[in-house]
């Protein structure tokens, strides 16, 4: 199930790429190489020439392709160039990339980095960086999306060309094809032709202008009636010039390949995300040996533990989790009469299921027929209210504070055998008045009521540890995918600094 989902995933990521990929059209042209012996070094000389910035700065000279006009609509930009509602005119601010909002029929807003105006169609827009004039073509209408354009130098611009062309010779003979790619049709077929063309004069050109006597030799065909020698010069001609661009298909087969190579890259990380997470389960046993901590339970992860017929048997093993959690706190404590239990998180970001924990841990308490109560002192961050749908207006808060009796914030659970009081308002310095004597008073009077006084204690820390001594045992609640070196540090200070202290892990992905 999870390859398939990897494999759709994969099939997803390829199809947005291939939605934010420009349509390519590519022309090609093919030249003869003039040569009388059909040299393979001339050939290949020739095939070297036209892909250098020399040719290339020729053929640039009878076409402007320096102007790139886009048309920005759904994330996706389109070049446009002469379907462009404008045109630019510049003498500064090459290579800058610029973003043209059409504001009204006389105004548009020009963006670059670190620049933001609106100004005049056909007004001359100079500072340090670029100096153009924006102007507005004649039948063409702006559709209400953005547009951005940018004018390369000639440097920039051939090497932009250089990166889609290609001249490559035809088998064996002096004809070399020249081909070349863009996201415009006509801008494709005009290039490669006006590079042949260059071809074709760059060569009558050396030919004429050798004069050496040598060479003169080498190219000159002689009369055998004569001992005048008459030159002849072999120059490249044009053999087939476009008349269009073609539209090229994508390569569906390497799409494929790379819907199989991520698809296999995911398979092969969530397979290493699954072995880590059995590490991390296996670091229990590992905090074990190395901590002298005892270790209450596990609450598994109820996601994992549904059976072949889909049945939800998750219940069963999390009740059981519960039911080896309690049954494990008969021995932690030596007092036969009540006992005081404080639950805290080793985060400041599990209030929740910290206390869906200590609900349920609570419940699973009074089914032996002892009486519960749990007091929420996570006066900072309180939740315990919201378990079992309690209105947390007067609470600890108001106790410890001396503004309420214990007896008057106590509330009612729908079990018979659990109580709440909620953590109140919320106190400026909630450890203060969980440290005084006021809270020792409080629990004294519970202990003469109830069997297991169960404390939602903020985030332990090193340095409240006296405030702890309130309780008969105190537990902490440890999330299993957090186990670190960090973590077993932390519960080793507290284990050596706090009495009959103990943990219970949980799963991350625990619910009820």
């Amino acid at each position: 199930m999870q390859k398939l989902i990897n494999f759709i995933i994969a099939i997803l990521l390829i199809a947005i790429y291939d939605h934010f990929q420009p349509t390519i059209y590519s022309a090609e042209a093919t030249v003869r190489v003039g040569t009388p012996t059909h040299s393979d070094m001339r050939v290949d000389t020739e095939v070297e020439l036209l892909k250098s910035s020399f040719l290339i700065s020729k053929a640039l000279q009878s076409i402007n392709l320096s102007h790139f006009y886009y048309r920005n609509l759904n994330y996706k930009r389109y070049q446009i160039d002469e379907l462009s509602p404008f045109k630019v005119l510049m003498t500064r601010g090459y290579n800058i990339p610029f973003s043209l909002k059409h504001e009204n029929s006389t105004t548009y807003r020009l963006t670059a980095k670190g620049y933001d105006e609106v100004h005049k169609y056909g007004e001359r827009v100079n500072n340090q960086s670029f100096n153009l004039v924006v102007e507005r073509r004649d039948g063409i209408l702006f559709d209400g999306v953005d547009y951005s354009f940018i004018i390369y130098s000639k440097n920039a611009l051939i090497d932009i060309l250089k990166g889609s062309l290609e001249a490559y010779r035809l088998g064996d003979s002096s004809i070399i094809a020249i081909k070349y790619r863009d996201a415009i049709p006509d801008r494709a077929k005009d290039f490669v032709t006006a590079l042949a063309r260059a071809s074709v004069k760059s060569s009558k050109r050396s030919q004429e202008g050798k004069k050496s006597s040598l060479l003169l030799a080498t190219l000159q065909n002689i009369d055998s009636n004569s001992t005048k020698r008459k030159p002849y010069l072999y120059w490249n001609s044009i053999i087939d010039i476009p008349y269009s661009a073609t539209k090229e298909s994508r390569n569906y087969i390497l799409y494929i390949l790379f819907v199989i190579l991520i698809s296999t890259l995911l398979t092969l990380i969530s397979n290493s995300l699954r072995g880590f997470r059995r590490e991390r389960v296996k670091s229990i046993k590992e905090i074990k040996d190395e901590i002298d901590v005892t270790i209450l339970g596990s609450i598994p992860n109820i996601k994992e533990h549904i059976n072949e017929e889909g049945v939800a048997s998750f219940s069963l093993i999390v009740t059981d989790a519960f039911k080896e959690t309690r049954d494990n706190l008969q021995f932690i404590s030596s007092d036969p009469t009540s006992l005081v239990i404080s639950i805290s998180s080793n985060t400041l970001s599990d209030e929740k299921s910290i206390a869906l924990i200590i609900s349920n841990l609570a419940n699973s308490i009074t089914y032996g027929g002892q009486r519960v109560v749990i007091l929420d002192l996570d006066m900072q961050y309180p939740s315990i209210h919201q378990k079992f749908n309690l209105f947390n207006d007067d609470g600890m808060s108001t106790v410890l504070s001396h503004r309420a009796m214990i007896s008057k914030v106590v509330r009612y659970t729908d079990n018979e055998n659990l109580d709440v009081v909620t953590a109140g308002k919320i106190p400026p310095n909630p450890w203060k008045l969980i440290s005084s004597q006021r809270m020792e008073e409080v629990i004294e009077k519970l202990r003469n009521v109830y069997d297991v006084i169960i404390l939602n204690m903020p985030l332990f820390r090193e340095d409240r540890v006296e405030a702890l001594k309130i309780a008969d045992a105190n537990i902490s609640i440890v999330k299993e995918s957090s186990l670190d070196c960090s973590t077993k540090d932390s519960l080793k200070t507290l284990e050596s600094k706090i009495d009959n202290f103990s943990v219970i892990f949980y799963d991350e992905d625990y619910e009820l």
